[in-house]
């Protein structure tokens, strides 16, 4: 679905993702931000802004080993793991 398109820019919407292109100059990302932040679409306010760049060197990450996985994917895997765990009722024998 697409939001938003003037002059060629335009931003694509997913269930679960925002992708955004580029705008040049950065002046062109700025107005889009302040004329969408806070804007109602499909019934709900949406958040706009610029993002920052991430900081590749691991520095300030909290421990663990996730290996990558978001949030949503490690809970999955607990509940997984849980259900997995959990033994079958067995029914009563007749007699």
């Amino acid at each position: 679905m697409t939001l938003f398109t003037s002059s060629g820019q335009q931003i694509d919407l997913a269930a679960e993702s925002v992708r955004i292109r580029h705008h040049q100059p950065e002046s062109k990302g700025e107005e889009v931000v302040s004329k969408l932040n806070g804007t109602d679409f499909m019934g709900r306010n949406i958040k706009v802004d610029v993002s920052k760049p991430q900081n590749r060197d691991n520095k300030g990450r909290s421990g663990g080993n996730s290996g990558g996985k978001s949030a949503r994917e490690l809970r999955a895997l607990a509940e997984e793991e849980e259900d997995a765990k959990k033994k079958k009722r067995r029914r009563p024998r007749k007699e």
